[in-house]
């Protein structure tokens, strides 16, 4: 089982739960959103870490991200001519290993834009 294990899949409601649910409201008391926006960035960040480590599960151990990409390059050769703008986004040298901060600094920088 991967490290990520416990935070994918069908799980209980219970105290745990309401604990992180709670810590997140709490960091964003006092910025000026609603209730029902605080939840919802609370369920954005959970949503983009879940599907995160979804991805790791999905994939043998080591460099997960890694992996994926090798696998989504594999499956792409061949048919580029099919899958031209994925083919091009793929040859970007920079382009890996970056989901989990790209998408936590988007979803932060959109709250930030928000409360700002």
């Amino acid at each position: 089982m991967s490290r990520y294990g416990a935070t994918v899949g069908a799980r209980a409601i219970g105290p745990n739960e309401l604990g992180r649910l709670e810590q997140a409201v709490a960091a964003l008391t006092g910025t000026g959103l609603a209730g029902s926006q605080m939840l919802d960035v609370a369920a954005t960040l959970t949503g983009h870490v879940r599907m995160i480590a979804r991805q790791a599960a999905a994939v043998p151990a080591g460099d997960s991200e890694q992996a994926m990409g090798d696998a989504m390059g594999a499956l792409l050769t061949g048919r580029e001519d099919r899958f031209p703008a994925l083919a091009a986004a793929m040859s970007d040298p920079d382009g890996r290993d970056q989901a989990f901060d790209f998408g936590l600094r988007c979803v932060l920088d959109g709250v930030e834009s928000l409360v700002g």
